[in-house]
């Protein structure tokens, strides 16, 4: 954790993530220069698709920031983890929840377990 995050610290940060290269598909991330040319590099070793939001769109990535404050307040704030395996059961568990039994018809709105 850190105060000012750079963009060396966030290249570092994305191996340290996804240690067995057991990453997600996407990741999404605005256009801030903590992710320049450092994170950049990292990323296309992963194999995970880099996904800019648009310039001066500050909402575009509402949704996917909603999926995630409700897994933490609607879940993990009331769960005690006890290890990753235990962790990835509980979050797709909640996105299983979320997709189909949360939402009303008509509105629905996609969250993904591999968070």
């Amino acid at each position: 954790m850190t105060r000012s995050p750079t963009d060396a610290w966030v290249a570092q940060q994305l191996p340290e993530a996804t240690p067995w290269g057991d990453g997600p598909k996407h990741l999404i991330h605005d256009r801030d220069y903590k992710y320049g040319k450092h994170f950049a590099s990292i990323d296309r070793g992963t194999g995970i698709e880099e996904l800019k939001t648009h310039y001066q769109a500050p909402k575009a990535n509402a949704i996917c920031e909603r999926c995630i404050g409700s897994i933490r307040r609607e879940c993990l704030d009331f769960t005690l983890v006890l290890y990753e395996k235990h962790l990835n059961r509980v979050v797709k568990e909640y996105a299983d929840y979320f997709n189909h039994s949360r939402q009303p018809l008509g509105h629905r709105t996609a969250c993904s377990s591999s968070i």
